[in-house]
């Protein structure tokens, strides 16, 4: 999640071959992270290193077995650069490090090598706090039959509505992503959120009806990411509790509303394969609502972190389906790419259908990041962003919009804080 952290990987792996003087050997150099190594061979034709082993340095609350289950390869194999850079994008991605470094050493014989991950470590225990704002306006029309007394018969009624919402969020959690430096992941989170729902009609005798939402919510996540210490095969689970209190009022009348709460349990099972591609298989249950839901995707990651990506891609498509709804299948994509040095241009699209819907529904966004302190040393970043997305949902209530997010992140060794407000305008229509 360290992004920030990453130096950009520039050239991670390439390959030369270097010409020894003699008859019976020649010498192949390889550059990762800028080091060159150097290594003889018996065979000038032959022109391959074999891993001789694979070892961790700075690893002083990790354990060797997590680091190099992210690297694809064992010993005896042929060395391959690719997945070398692929396994340092993988680390480099995780929060328990600042930094990561891989490079070769001479091995006992010539032509083998062994594979080193220098790693510096950062706080395997990351709190975060969330504060938000939310403000969106929503305009509709809508027919009613009315009962007019004047001739005794009911007609219909054309009137224009109006929906305002303001909500104030905040959100905390602490999470430990390092449970017996096995890489193991345990969060616990809490959401609290205050929300003002104003509607306004012309049919409402009484005036606008404005109701209050309260809702709470707490979680308890656990991942892992090698399960039984396999470097492909990972589970995680979740369970969390959801309360919520309405309050609806007018001019005229007030009601203390009604208090809803329900659980939710959900366990996921996945396996990556090449060099950032997975697929996952997850099911859930809500008590409360007695709704079961299941869903099957593919996807790859590409994005050097999960908190500020500054590069890589984000690609899913899935399709779920529960006992209460039809299925739905979706797809997903995000691309990030630096087009200054610290600006970071995120594109992305989203699109979703399900039966009840007569064409399927579709987002797309566009964001700028900007980088405003990267301090590898200490562990400290921090940037702001601003992304314009608008979407449209073709079901039978068609709801049109366009959304702009702005917000600041501040992350040090241990402490992640997010600051963000949202204003969102929009149409809906049947």
């Amino acid at each position: 999640m360290h992004i920030l952290q990453r130096p950009i990987l520039r050239a991670l792996v390439r390959s030369v071959v270097i010409l020894c003087p003699g008859i019976f050997f020649s010498c192949t150099a390889i550059a990762i992270d800028g080091e060159l190594v150097q290594s003889q061979k018996y065979n000038e034709e032959d022109n391959v290193l074999i891993i001789e082993g694979v070892i961790c340095r700075g690893n002083e609350n990790t354990r060797c077995e997590f680091i190099t289950n992210k690297y694809y390869q064992n010993t005896g194999d042929v060395l391959d650069p690719e997945k070398i850079a692929d396994a340092r994008l993988r680390l480099g991605a995780l929060i328990q490090f600042r930094d990561v470094k891989v490079y070769l050493e001479k091995g006992s014989e010539k032509g083998y090598v062994v594979v080193v991950f220098d790693v510096l470590e950062a706080s395997h225990i990351q709190y975060e706090l969330g504060f938000y704002g939310r403000y969106s306006v929503f305009k509709s029309q809508s027919t009613s039959f009315v009962f007019d007394p004047s001739n005794q018969t009911f007609g219909p009624v054309t009137s224009e509505e109006e929906q305002i919402t303001r909500s104030q969020d905040i959100s905390g959690s602490i999470t430990d992503f390092n449970i017996f430096g096995t890489g193991k992941t345990l969060g616990l989170r809490v959401d609290a959120a205050y929300t003002e729902l104003q509607f306004s009609s012309r049919l409402f005798s009484n005036g606008n009806l404005q109701t209050n939402i309260r809702d709470y919510t707490a979680s308890v996540n656990y991942d892992d990411p090698h399960l039984f210490s396999s470097p492909y095969v990972y589970m995680g689970a979740q369970a969390s509790r959801h309360s919520s209190k309405r309050e609806a009022e007018s001019s005229t009348i007030y009601n203390s509303g009604n208090r809803y709460s329900s659980s939710y349990y959900s366990i996921y099972f996945g396996s990556r394969f090449a060099s950032s591609s997975s697929v996952s298989i997850s099911a859930g249950k809500r008590r409360g609502a007695g709704n079961v839901s299941y869903s099957l995707g593919y996807g790859w990651d590409s994005q050097d972190d999960t908190v500020i990506p500054t590069k890589g891609s984000l690609f899913r498509i899935g399709i779920s389906d529960s006992r209460n709804s039809p299925p739905t299948a979706s797809v997903q994509l995000v691309k990030q790419k630096e087009i200054f040095p610290d600006k970071i241009l995120s594109l992305n699209g989203h699109a979703y259908y399900s039966e009840v819907m007569e064409n399927p529904a579709y987002a797309a966004g566009i964001g700028l990041t900007n980088i405003l302190t990267r301090d590898i040393e200490n562990g400290v970043y921090s940037g702001w962003y601003i992304a314009l997305n608008a979407s449209k949902n073709n079901s039978m209530i068609k709801i049109e919009s366009a959304v702009v997010n702005a917000g600041y992140i501040l992350q040090t060794e241990k402490l992640i804080m997010r600051f963000g407000l949202s204003y969102s305008k929009g149409e809906i229509s049947q």
